[in-house]
């Protein structure tokens, strides 16, 4: 993989744009004999999904995302490509992308953003994930998207960025139970979920309607500008992406006649290896816009209302260590590299929250 990603536009030196473009191919790349292309449907990219993307090194949790998240994810079917054998028709791969707008020190650039990148387990031998790459690639540089933005938990060439993940137990007795969460020695149990009760809401806020969209789009994109790296986003993107879906997305504003905050965070379910919790639900921290109220109001109301058993967040934007401390949030182990493909910045934090 790395032998790979060093012949690909990234990683460089360069500030600004790394390579200039040149006309896309207008056929999709040759796969082995027994492989082809296929545009899969939801349910399908689920169950690859659920059974070979992301899990711990123990293999006790696995992301088990539902079919309702991945309608509000996969929001460009031209860019929702897998791989099927062709004898079993069985889907074995896939890589699926969406258009955004990025701002990069006031200059504003169409980018994709790269969300889910899966190979079955069995397969990783084969080298799919570079012609998946050079696939989705090329159907992104027919739109005319020359950049791309992606993330990731290993290490490779020239990350822009690196944070942490870092949680906050809701339903500390489960998450011990599944062994999400470690139980010191001589702390009881009763102790620990004594001390992770949430406190009542000190501020209360009403869902996102319609009638929201524009002031939350004029007050994200100003709360954003304020990195030099961030994402630009229209009315129909918010109205599209930022409205609530039970059980997938919550978005809120404050209840006064103007609004000046919102907050928001996803839903991903999580399957483990305990037959007593075989699943349980994180909520992410997306897209926060601190106004008359401050960021731990804004998560203190989120966690109050999600509905979760842990909830998680990156160190970026205003989710800085120290709300993050007063809020009982603890560093998690994980780590999550930003990248950019065929573009370079330099940026200590960034505006962007990909899935």
């Amino acid at each position: 993989m790395h032998l790979f990603l060093n012949t690909q536009p990234q990683g460089c030196d360069t500030v600004g744009e790394i390579q200039k473009p040149s006309p896309p191919a207008r056929q999709p790349l040759s796969l082995p004999s027994e492989f082809e292309w296929t545009i899969p449907p939801h349910r399908e990219v689920q169950e690859l999904l659920r059974l070979h993307y992301v899990e711990d090194n123990d293999a006790n949790f696995r992301f088990n995302y539902s079919s309702d998240m991945l309608e509000w994810a996969l929001t460009y079917p031209e860019w929702v490509i897998g791989v099927r054998v062709v004898k079993t028709k069985k889907l074995v791969a896939c890589v699926t992308a969406s258009p955004l707008t990025m701002a990069i020190n006031a200059n504003i650039i169409k980018f994709a953003s790269v969300d889910f990148l899966c190979v079955h387990k069995k397969l990783r031998s084969r080298r799919l994930t570079p012609v998946l790459i050079k696939e989705i690639t090329r159907r992104i540089n027919l739109k005319d998207v020359w950049q791309a933005v992606y993330t990731g938990a290993k290490q490779l060439p020239g990350p822009l960025l690196q944070c942490r993940y870092w949680h906050r137990a809701l339903d500390t007795k489960k998450l011990v139970e599944i062994g999400f969460l470690g139980r010191p020695k001589d702390t009881k149990l009763t102790t620990m979920i004594k001390m992770n009760r949430l406190p009542p809401p000190s501020v209360y806020l009403r869902p996102m309607v319609v009638g929201d969209c524009q002031i939350v789009t004029d007050i994200l994109n100003a709360s954003q500008s304020r990195w030099p790296v961030h994402r630009v986003w229209t009315c129909d993107e918010v109205a599209a992406g930022l409205l609530p879906r039970p059980g997938v997305f919550g978005s809120w504003v404050n209840t006064g006649p103007v609004v000046t905050d919102f907050a928001s965070y996803y839903v991903v379910p999580s399957s483990t290896a305990n037959p007593t919790h075989p699943e349980f639900t994180s909520a992410y921290a997306y897209y926060c816009v601190s106004g008359a109220l401050g960021v731990g109001d804004l998560l203190n109301h989120l966690m109050s209302v999600c509905k979760c058993d842990v909830f998680t967040t990156l160190n970026i934007m205003d989710y800085d260590e120290t709300t993050l401390h007063s809020l009982k949030f603890k560093q998690g182990t994980g780590k999550l590299n930003y990248y950019m493909y065929n573009y370079q910045a330099v940026a200590e934090t960034i505006g962007l929250v990909l899935l």
